[in-house]
């Protein structure tokens, strides 16, 4: 942009005031007509220092104009930079998309790594064994599930029935009791109380006091195997009490549903039962086993456990196991005993040996020493399925 000139008024004016200050007019280029007084000389040099004031500020005036074109054109960008930006993105472009290859080429190369990999192998077939595991084992609680809604289904056919069974008996009677009542008045005999056939009498073998309890309706019959007499009279009750002390309820309400665990013979027996006998469940669950007390197993003894010895291919998890449920069954449990008989008859070898070195006080003692034996068995074990699964795998892609 061309820089604007200077105006030339200040210099005429100065030659003409200094023309006049020095007394010679001859250097006036422009000298004032006539004679000039000194009043006139001081008003002619204000008037040129505002004309030379105006002339400075329109000059700097023009110089802030020019910067501030010549910075708004310097702050455009020119073809060549915008070019220049555009080759520069290019190259960034291609650089991160060589990278980008560069990272999956590496990521492919890292998987077929770790599928050569006989570890990964290893642990890809273990995986595979834990779904088949998870999935057997969710059939088996769908199975379970099935079976059990089955079971409550039919336990609920089986209240049924004997409901109607109780009311149709109770019908029954209260027909007899009424066809006997009018046949003693109609032929003039006696009342049936005083003498002549006697009518069935009132199935009431609680007392008043459980009579009156009612059952709660959130409380059902336990679903539980029904006893016919032909079961062991102590497990029955044993299996009862223990749905109860998870249901809850009152003595009264232990009387009321355990006749509904009653069938056959059994229920026949109940119904016999002397009237207002039963008072509470302990007097109900004593009858019952002196009723069939005949059914009872036989207890075992400590001579039956020192029977109980550990098979050739049997873990040491499964032998505590049956040596357990024989345990239970004992009728006077000794613990001394037990840790005699459990070492007895295990077989040989470092859960043995350390039961040697360091006898156990009792079977609580056993069992937890045990458990680490026991968790260190099962990791040996599950080695041993999983190389023989490798070498199977192996086997079947050789030969595929």
């Amino acid at each position: 942009m061309t820089r604007p000139l200077r105006s030339n008024t200040a210099g005429t004016n100065g030659s003409n005031a200094a023309g006049f200050l020095t007394g010679n007019p001859s250097r006036c280029e422009n000298p004032p007509a006539g004679g000039s007084t000194l009043e006139e000389v001081l008003a002619a040099m204000e008037t040129l220092r505002r004309e030379n004031q105006e002339v400075r500020r329109r000059a700097e005036e023009a110089e802030r104009l020019y910067q501030r074109n010549h910075t708004e054109t310097s702050n455009n960008p020119t073809l060549q930079e915008i070019l220049a930006t555009v080759e520069t993105l290019r190259r960034e472009n291609e650089e991160a998309r060589q990278r980008a290859e560069e990272a999956e080429r590496l990521r492919q190369h890292h998987i077929e790594t770790l599928n050569n990999d006989p570890a990964i192998r290893e642990i890809k077939i273990t995986v595979e064994a834990l779904r088949r595991e998870n999935e057997e084992a969710r059939r088996r609680v769908e199975e379970s599930e099935r079976l059990r809604q089955e079971d409550h289904e039919r336990m609920r056919h089986l209240n049924e029935d004997h409901q109607r069974r109780a009311e149709a008996a109770q019908a029954a009677l209260q027909a007899q009791i009424a066809e006997l009542r009018r046949g003693n008045t109609e032929g003039g005999g006696p009342e049936p109380s005083r003498g002549g056939v006697e009518p069935p009498r009132a199935f009431q073998p609680f007392s008043e006091a459980i009579e009156r309890e009612v059952v709660p309706p959130y409380l059902a019959i336990p679903r539980i195997t029904p006893f016919d007499g032909t079961q062991d009279p102590d497990e029955h009750l044993m299996i009862y009490r223990a749905h109860m002390l998870i249901n809850g309820g009152s003595d009264a309400v232990f009387c009321k549903l355990f006749v509904g665990t009653l069938t056959g013979t059994a229920l026949k027996w109940f119904s016999q039962l002397v009237d207002r006998s039963v008072t509470g469940y302990d007097v109900l669950s004593r009858l019952f086993v002196a009723q069939f007390a005949a059914n009872k197993r036989k207890s075992m003894t400590i001579a039956d456990l020192l029977d109980v010895r550990q098979y050739r291919e049997e873990s040491l998890k499964e032998y505590l196991d049956r040596f357990n449920q024989v345990a239970i069954k004992v009728a006077n449990p000794d613990e001394q005993m037990f840790v005699i008989a459990f070492s007895k008859g295990l077989r040989s070898g470092p859960f043995s040996e350390s039961l040697v070195q360091r006898t156990a006080e009792n079977m609580t003692e056993v069992r937890a020493r045990a458990a680490c034996h026991i968790e260190a068995e099962e990791s040996e074990t599950w080695k041993r399925e999983a190389e023989k699964r490798e070498n199977t795998h192996t086997l079947t892609t050789t030969n595929s």
